[in-house]
């Protein structure tokens, strides 16, 4: 009987202990800004880190595959009217790069100019709310990076 017991009150403080891990860090995504057209600075940059990404994207994001948080990594609210508009992620693994444009289109980009690093050029990009995510190649952490928005021409 105390043996019973002993199991019984071991596995309650295990449960209490060790709660279930979230998908995305506690202090993660999605990160929203808001950017009018000319904004400053130009560049607009955020450093991120440690999200786990462990969703299949494919999922989620039609014909965009690699693995996501299971929230989107930022929501970009474009005002006004600019020329051009480049998301960009700068960092030290493989990443890529699904974005949802304010119709419900997607942008799915592993690779851009020979380097691991994604980048999306928009030209005359709608106003409205653009849905962003990190995706890696397998599931695993987001570590250390740059997120960046450019504006080109208005």
């Amino acid at each position: 009987m105390f043996k019973i017991l002993f199991l019984f009150f071991a596995l309650s403080i295990g449960n209490f202990a060790f709660p279930a891990q979230s998908e995305q860090h506690p202090l993660a995504r999605p990160f929203q800004v808001e950017l009018a057209a000319g904004f400053w600075p130009n560049p607009f940059t955020d450093e991120f880190s440690l999200a786990i990404h462990n969703v299949d994207a494919t999922l989620e994001i039609p014909g965009c595959p690699g693995f996501i948080g299971h929230l989107p990594d930022y929501r970009v609210e474009l005002t006004g009217s600019a020329g051009q508009i480049q998301f960009s992620i700068l960092a030290d693994q493989d990443t890529a790069l699904f974005i949802e444009a304010p119709d419900g289109s997607f942008h799915c980009v592993w690779d851009a100019y020979g380097t691991a690093n994604p980048s999306v050029l928009v030209t005359r990009p709608q106003a409205g709310s653009w849905t962003i995510w990190i995706a890696l190649p397998q599931p695993g952490i987001l570590k250390n990076g740059q997120f960046s928005v450019t504006e080109f021409g208005r």
